[in-house]
């Protein structure tokens, strides 16, 4: 289905059940293994304005890492890019960079924005936000590509 189709379905449907807003786009990722001294220069590099980090016993609100001592996976976001960091083995980070592009003429990839709840000891920075990509495959059906952190926001979508 196109995104047209979709779109007229949206707008006339009478199932009573709304349909996300669903947006053409592009995504580009790479990804790359290093160790914790080049992750902390990675983030540095990529200059993160929101994002979180986990550790083995908390996880924070954070736009760098001071110490990868303890840490299992991070998300940071600069406008429509993110960086998702985890950890794979003993001072092994796996790298996902994501470089999204909205409102291309693409017709094989769409996506919406989610925004989600986040626990109690950090609803100070609102909801997190998240766009879900989709891809068009061979057999013309979409499938759910991947999941990009785009930060926080106060409002819930």
């Amino acid at each position: 289905m196109s995104l047209i189709a979709y779109n007229a379905l949206k707008e006339y449907s009478n199932t009573g059940v709304e349909l996300p807003t669903l947006h053409a786009g592009a995504l580009a990722i790479t990804t790359q293994q290093c160790n914790a001294d080049a992750l902390t220069a990675l983030i540095n590099t990529f200059a993160p304005t929101s994002g979180w980090a986990m550790y083995r016993d908390t996880v924070q609100l954070a736009t760098h890492i001071e110490n990868t001592q303890g840490l299992i996976e991070a998300q940071f976001n600069q406008g429509e890019n993110s960086l998702h960091i985890m950890l794979t083995a003993n001072n092994q980070y796996h790298i996902s960079n994501f470089v999204g592009q909205k409102d291309t003429q693409n017709t094989n990839t769409l996506y919406k924005d989610l925004s989600v709840e986040i626990r109690e000891s950090l609803q100070q920075a609102g909801h997190a936000v998240y766009r879900l990509w989709y891809e068009k495959n061979a057999e013309s059906l979409w499938q759910a590509q991947a999941q990009q952190f785009l930060g926080f926001t106060q409002e819930h979508k």
